[in-house]
């Protein structure tokens, strides 16, 4: 099998085999190359030490020289790509269950590939040697597995992350999970308790925005769970929405789970942003929850006014993500909606409060104080919404003296 290896990829190998040294690529570049699939990076693995790899290379940063790893910087046109190559190991203890104490450089490639985690991530390759598959990485991409490397409970007890990994790469790559592997992560899921959320949050997201999100509830059936957040294991399974935006897929894993969400975003320690943007949604949504037929729904989110509340409360891009969502949960044709929203967006309607003809000094120099300016702002707004004519001095005037408030 031959690989098309990047151009700065094959200086790096070239490099290293001049002085002396193997060199490969390895890992998840190799398992996605052969699948068609385009790598996010590209590592390299090498019997160099770390000290031997500085001296070969100009530009390298020590990015985990205690484990081995010397990142490679070359710079393509003003921009530095970045490729971490790390010297053959073998790991020690990992008593935390997620890092190794220490590490053993060794000098033998099979060595190195043996401590990895999945058969199809331990494959290595360079152009002179080839694919080196030691563990049957390629039988398992035939027969779409993921199999752990050795003895599955082994691999878990390393680093209990790796259970979470399983079934992300699975709803990644529409892989089945060997059943040796899966009944091994239901016997260790208790471990997953020793590694950070942060670290669960990454392969939560990643397993959530794949092409299988519905494989987010095996953490459910693997007994993970009530190890990624209190409340996780209480969420309602549903079809979920297939989208590469985080705060989407938290929103459609959470939609029928208004009480729990904000307990399992915060627990999660997302970032703010998603978090405030799921939060937004499901506000949102709640307002249609009790309407279950999806011609109802359509015909209330039709009128005007709700479809510019929705974008004073979401803005254009989060009114267009929720409207998409709430289209897709109810099976019903949206994109009318949608197209009433670009609209709007592009003939510039008058929806949010910075759009009023007049700001909040002029109420204040009315004689409205605090809390009174705002209430008065959103009344005339919503007036506006029925009626963009209106959006003038008097007409905003009028509308405070009909309703008596100034």
């Amino acid at each position: 099998m031959t690989i098309n290896l990047p151009e700065n990829v094959k200086k790096i190998i070239n490099q290293l085999q001049n002085a002396g040294y193997e060199a490969y690529a390895v890992g998840g570049c190799v398992r996605d190359s052969l699948l068609g699939r385009k790598p996010d990076d590209w590592d390299i693995t090498t019997n160099a030490r770390p000290q031997e790899v500085k001296k070969i290379f100009k530009s390298t940063v020590d990015t985990g020289i205690k484990h081995g790893t010397v990142t490679v910087l070359f710079k393509d046109d003003n921009n530095y790509k970045s490729y971490e190559v790390t010297t053959y190991r073998c790991d020690g203890l990992y008593s935390d269950g997620r890092h190794p104490d220490d590490v053993t450089f060794v000098n033998n490639l099979h060595e190195d590939l043996a401590r990895r985690d999945f058969t199809i991530n331990a494959l290595a390759y360079n152009d002179d040697a080839g694919l080196v598959d030691e563990f049957s990485g390629i039988y398992d991409l035939n027969n779409k597995k993921v199999r752990a490397v050795g003895e599955p409970k082994k691999r878990f007890e390393e680093d209990a992350l790796r259970m979470m990994r399983a079934i992300r790469f699975s709803a990644q790559l529409s892989f089945d999970i060997d059943s040796a592997t899966y009944d091994a992560i239901k016997d260790l899921a208790p471990n997953l308790a020793n590694v950070s959320k942060e670290r669960i949050a990454i392969e939560l997201i990643k397993t959530i925005t794949s092409d299988n999100p519905s494989y987010v509830y095996l953490f459910k059936k693997a007994g993970l769970a009530k190890f990624i957040t209190n409340d996780f294991e209480n969420i309602t399974e549903s079809e979920l929405v297939k989208t590469n935006k985080k705060h989407i897929a938290f929103f459609s894993l959470l939609y029928n789970n208004s009480d729990i969400s904000s307990s399992i975003l915060y627990d999660l320690k997302l970032d703010m942003d998603t978090i405030n943007k799921v939060k937004k949604l499901i506000r949102e949504k709640e307002k249609i929850s009790g309407i279950e037929d999806g011609n109802k729904v359509h015909k209330h989110l039709m009128q005007e006014t709700v479809i510019k509340s929705i974008v004073f409360n979401l803005g254009y891009d989060l009114s267009k993500d929720f409207i998409n969502t709430i289209s897709f949960k109810y099976k019903t044709d949206f994109n009318d909606i949608i197209k009433i929203i670009d609209q709007y967006e592009n003939e510039g309607v008058p929806i949010f409060l910075s759009d009023l003809a007049v700001d909040g000094d002029w109420f204040k120099s009315l004689g409205l104080e605090g809390k009174n300016i705002g209430s008065a702002m959103s009344f005339v707004l919503e007036k506006i919404w029925a009626d963009k004519a209106l959006n003038n001095k008097q007409n905003i005037l009028d509308i405070l003296k009909t309703n008596k408030l100034i």
